[in-house]
């Protein structure tokens, strides 16, 4: 049986192995601890592979760890005991593979560690299956830790972390091509991805068609993807075309503050009729003009799913506010389309009055919604996962195929009517 004593302890000792040791529960008969506190440079190993660590035997060490801190810890294959991870505070490296008998508490336990230890840099946690929930601590865990080298190899982290991952990247002054290369090799390799949050960057078209490469391989797990704020124009939409149809489980899509303009919306056109699984679409501040409103008017009209528009602070005037008013006739889907409330200015004056009238009818007619829809939009506010209303046929009077000729057609003759009915001047006004 090995013995430690204090000189085994002294910094100027780089390593500590004790794989010989039979017990630690009497450690403190070997150590004398009075004579070790003034300890200050680490120890390079504090190897206990393959030994029985109890909970007693831990108590005893821990009067160690307090006193020398280590460059490594290793405890693979220790059989440790669920909260052990708590004494393991003092290392910069630790290594805990390999110990079958961790259960969710030995994991929330190493989560705490990962939290409160200011020096931990890399862990090694292999060999040894990660038990339900058990990721989504760890995940939280990583958000404030000082770690930089994660071994998580053989964990079973297939229906683990792999289904929870969610990513949030806003505010980082992604800029460069580099950045999106790197970011794109990440998403090409993880391709269960649930949350992906890139607002506020600055990726331009460049690196937006790096991004849109990788979402290709994001086929069946992403569901929010947000790009707001991201200095993209109508060219990086040629990218998104390609790639939005094959993304059969996205939910939510932001792109406001970004220039699209109606060219952007119209390069989407085809490929959001296609997608089948979008539920909220977020247009705010994109540069959208009545033209751009029409668009998103016929893509309404072919859409089943649709739960949500954001079109605020963009030039929407009357004939885009009228494509859209029509359109809520066919569509059963919408339960909330945000517009701006207040009046924009037209060449005509009478055409700002049109656009109260249609606002007054959009924001009706979507309080008028079946008793189901509405309970639904309120269920929507509190939780955003909930289930989709009921998707209702369109009349047979008016079909879907018709729908842009019906758009164009209606704006173009009510503009017309409302133009012949204008009072001429009185004549006598007029030789005035």
């Amino acid at each position: 049986m090995a013995r430690l004593s204090s000189n085994d302890l002294r910094c100027d000792v780089l390593e500590i192995n004790i794989n010989c040791l039979v017990s630690l529960s009497n450690v403190d008969d070997y150590v004398s601890f009075e004579q070790i506190t003034c300890v200050t440079d680490r120890a390079r190993c504090f190897d206990l592979s393959g030994e029985q660590l109890d909970y007693c035997s831990c108590e005893s060490l821990e009067e160690i760890l307090k006193s020398v801190q280590f460059d490594f810890i290793s405890v693979q294959g220790a059989e440790l005991e669920e909260n052990i991870c708590f004494y393991l505070e003092s290392a910069t490296h630790l290594d805990v593979s390999s110990n079958s008998g961790m259960g969710f508490s030995g994991w929330l336990s190493l989560s705490h560690l990962l939290r409160q230890s200011g020096c931990l840099w890399r862990l090694d946690a292999c060999n040894m299956p990660m038990v339900d929930y058990a990721a989504q601590a760890l995940s939280k865990a990583l958000l404030t830790s000082r770690l930089t080298v994660l071994h998580l190899e053989n964990t079973c982290l297939s229906a683990n972390l792999s289904s929870h991952l969610e990513l949030y990247l806003s505010e980082n002054s992604l800029n460069t091509s580099q950045d999106s290369l790197q970011l794109g090799d990440f998403l090409k390799y993880n391709s269960t991805l649930n949350t992906l949050d890139l607002g506020n960057n600055t990726m331009s078209d460049s690196g937006f068609e790096e991004i849109c490469d990788a979402l290709s391989f994001q086929k069946t797990g992403l569901k929010t993807l947000i790009l707001s704020n991201n200095h993209i124009t109508h060219l990086g939409m040629s990218h998104l075309q390609n790639v939005l149809p094959h993304l059969k489980t996205l939910e939510t899509l932001n792109l406001g503050k970004n220039n699209l303009e109606n060219r952007g919306i119209h390069m989407l056109k085809e490929s959001l009729m296609i997608n089948r699984s979008l539920l909220q679409l977020g247009l705010a501040s994109t540069g959208i003009l009545c033209k751009g409103g029409v668009t998103l008017a016929e893509i309404l009209a072919e859409s089943p799913q649709i739960q949500r528009l954001d079109v605020r602070q963009n030039q929407v005037l009357a004939g885009g506010l009228m494509a859209l008013a029509l359109t809520l006739k066919i569509n059963r889907s919408l339960i909330r389309l945000d517009l701006d409330q207040h009046l924009k200015e037209e060449k005509e004056d009478f055409l700002v009055e049109t656009q109260k009238t249609l606002l007054s009818r959009i924001c009706a007619r979507q309080t008028r919604r079946p008793p189901r829809v509405r309970f639904c939009c309120l269920f929507l506010q509190t939780w955003p996962n909930a289930p989709r209303p009921p998707i209702c046929s369109p009349p047979k009077q008016l079909t879907r195929r018709h729908i842009s000729i019906i758009i164009l057609w209606q704006i173009t003759i009510t503009i017309k009517l409302q133009i012949l009915v204008i009072k001429p001047k009185p004549l006598s006004l007029m030789k005035q």
